[in-house]
C-alpha cells in the first residue's frame, strides 16, 4: 500500500471538488465548463467530473511526465487504493488525498497517495524525481482546485520507510510546523533553497523498491497560488 498509518475514519467535511477524472469529458455547447471564485476560471470541467464521482477534489499535473489526473478524497485511507476516480474496482487505484487532511488543501501538510505502476501509469513518474537531471528539469506541479490554481516548487526528494512521522498533519504552531519541515528534509536529495518559511508542506508519496516496504516521498513547497 501507499500509506503506513494505521487507517482510522471521519466523518467527511462537505465540499464540493474533485479529482480523477476521464481523460476526455463530453459536454455541450451549453454545459457550463467553469466554476467561478471570486473571478477564478477553472480550466477543468468540475460540473462533469462531479456526475462521474463527488470525491473529487482537484486536478494536479506535473508538465512533460505521465502524472496528469484528478485528486480525490474519502472518509479513509483504503478506498482509492483499490479503486479508480470513478469508485469502480481498479488496481491502479487513484491519485488521492490523506483523509486527515484539509479537503480545499488549506492544511499546513498536503499528502497525495498514488500506485507506481509498471505500465507507466499513475506516481510512475514519480520514483524518476530520484534522478537528479529528472528532478532539476520538473520544477513546476500544477494544482487545479474549483476556487483557484496552486503552483509548487519541488524542494526535496527522499526514500524512506513506511512512517507514520510522514503523514503528521496538525501542528501547536508555526514554529512546530517549521521544525517538522525541516525534520521531514533532512537527508533529502538535491533540497532546494529558498528564502523564508514554507507556508504549507505538500508530499507526493507512492511504493518503492530500495528496500522492504520502502517509501519515495517527493516534497514540494507552494510559490504562488
Amino acid at each position: 500500500t501507499v500509506e503506513d498509518k494505521p487507517v482510522g475514519h471521519r466523518e467527511k467535511k462537505v465540499i464540493v471538488s474533485g479529482r480523477e477524472a476521464p481523460d476526455k469529458v463530453e459536454v455541450s455547447e451549453t454545459d457550463e465548463l467553469t466554476e467561478k471564485r471570486e473571478g477564478y476560471q477553472s480550466p477543468l470541467p468540475f460540473h462533469q467530473l462531479w456526475t462521474v464521482n463527488t470525491d473529487i477534489i482537484g486536478w494536479f499535473f506535473i508538465e512533460s511526465s505521465g502524472i496528469n489526473g484528478p485528486i480525490l478524497q474519502s472518509e479513509d485511507n483504503t478506498k482509492y487504493l483499490t479503486a479508480g476516480y470513478a469508485g469502480k474496482a481498479n488496481p491502479a487505484g487513484a491519485f488521492f488525498l490523506d483523509y486527515e487532511c484539509e479537503p480545499d488543501f488549506t492544511g499546513h501538510h498536503n499528502i497525495i497517495y498514488g500506485h507506481s505502476m509498471k505500465n507507466g501509469s499513475m506516481f510512475y513518474d514519480l520514483i524518476n524525481f530520484k534522478r537528479e537531471s529528472y528532478f532539476r528539469e520538473h520544477q513546476e506541479i500544477i494544482i487545479y482546485t474549483p476556487e483557484k490554481e496552486i503552483c509548487l516548487q519541488p524542494i526535496a526528494v527522499v526514500s524512506t520507510e513506511a512512517d507514520g512521522r510522514r503523514r503528521i498533519t496538525d501542528f501547536a504552531d508555526r514554529t512546530e510546523f517549521q521544525s517538522y519541515v525541516a525534520a521531514m528534509l533532512e537527508g533529502g536529495k538535491y533540497r532546494k533553497e529558498w528564502t523564508g518559511d514554507v507556508t504549507r508542506l505538500w508530499s507526493f508519496v507512492t511504493c518503492s523498491h530500495e528496500f522492504e516496504d520502502a517509501r519515495t516521498i517527493l516534497y514540494a513547497r507552494e510559490c504562488c497560488s
